[in-house]
């Protein structure tokens, strides 16, 4: 066999799903980026009651909504904003209306039906999935620098100005700036390394849910959820089974389309560190630069926290919208199950790493 045949036989071969302690990782760092979006640039600083174990929870019950959620990626062979923004709901409602009750209308700031979309796909789906999981994570892995520059000073001024509304609370919650900036830098590396891992694990392989991953997600998921059900009665599996049917239903019709690769295919891309470097540096500088200076010039008054409510509510509907009918309006195409449609680098064998 000469090279050229060796290198279209080594192409064909499909990647490898991750192995059980890898996937383990995989899911972890993932749920650690959702943990960074949609809790740390929320509280934007630790809490007198954020102690070690309770964080660690948290990010362990990020990790099982991640799993599921990573588990409709594979199974809808989810790619594309559309079909990505859609699945962000989906881990948006099945957080807020299971591992939190936000979702029935239970806080006061977010009455139902806006529960619906503030903050499962206001944040949660726009900033945590689609722009935070999706955008920036395919900037790292891609050395694309002058994306991951515009994403960190977009967070950065995000998350020094949203960090200046528990000013407002009552009582009010003054962070120093030398807090502030703690807390930034360490997060900002721990979510990086998490991005790093992401990438490196899905390189050659890919993630893939077996069925004791999903029914120890399920359970956890479900410990949280079963509370909520017994409080507040029917309405709870009412309007979560609603919204999740709702949302299913088109991207199930996705799973045959072959028009674009799933984001969860293995990327074949080798790391690039200046990427990596920028994020560390950028993401909590600018944000908190953007702290310093509001806090100085009085911002801390200013009503933040509605017009991000405001502004973010209607652009996750907007969103949503778009998305469902590019989804439900999207052709899909068939090919034969035994067509390999992924392909690995020339000399990547189909053996376990």
């Amino acid at each position: 066999m000469n090279l050229s045949e060796q290198n279209s036989v080594t192409s064909a071969v499909e990647p490898l799903p991750l192995g059980w302690w890898r996937q383990t990782c995989y899911v972890l760092a993932v749920g650690f980026v959702f943990f960074f979006f949609s809790e740390r640039l929320f509280w934007t600083v630790f809490g007198v009651d954020a102690t070690l174990p309770e964080l660690i929870i948290t990010w362990l019950a990020y990790s099982a909504v991640a799993y599921l959620f990573l588990s409709i990626c594979w199974s809808f062979r989810v790619s594309g904003f559309a079909a990505i923004f859609l699945s962000g709901a989906l881990f948006g409602w099945l957080l807020e209306g299971g591992i939190a009750p936000t979702l029935y209308g239970t806080e006061a700031s977010a009455p139902f039906p806006l529960s619906l979309i503030w903050t499962s796909v206001a944040w949660h789906a726009t900033l945590t999935v689609w722009l935070g999981w999706h955008r920036l994570g395919v900037a790292l892995r891609e050395g694309r620098g002058w994306e991951v520059a515009g994403l960190s000073l977009f967070f950065g001024v995000f998350w020094g100005m949203w960090g200046m509304y528990p000013w407002q609370e009552t009582p009010p919650i003054e962070t120093t700036e030398d807090v502030f900036l703690f807390h930034a830098v360490l997060m900002t590396l721990l979510v990086a390394v998490s991005y790093l891992s992401i990438n490196r694990l899905q390189r050659l392989r890919h993630f893939q849910p077996g069925p004791l991953g999903i029914l120890m997600a399920l359970a956890i998921w479900g410990v949280f959820w079963l509370q909520y059900a017994i409080a507040l009665g029917l309405i709870v599996p009412v309007i979560l089974g609603s919204v999740l049917l709702a949302v299913m239903i088109p991207l199930w019709r996705t799973r045959n389309s072959r028009s674009m690769e799933p984001v969860l295919a293995a990327h074949r891309q080798r790391t690039r560190w200046l990427p990596y470097a920028l994020l560390l540096f950028m993401l909590p500088t600018t944000a908190t630069i953007t702290y310093v200076v509001g806090v100085n010039t009085g911002l801390t008054q200013f009503p933040i926290s509605y017009i991000v409510l405001g502004l973010s509510t209607a652009m996750g509907l907007i969103l949503l919208l778009i998305a469902y009918v590019k989804v439900c309006l999207m052709t899909t195409q068939t090919i034969p199950a035994n067509t390999q449609t992924t392909t690995a680098p020339s000399g990547v064998r189909n053996k376990s790493l």
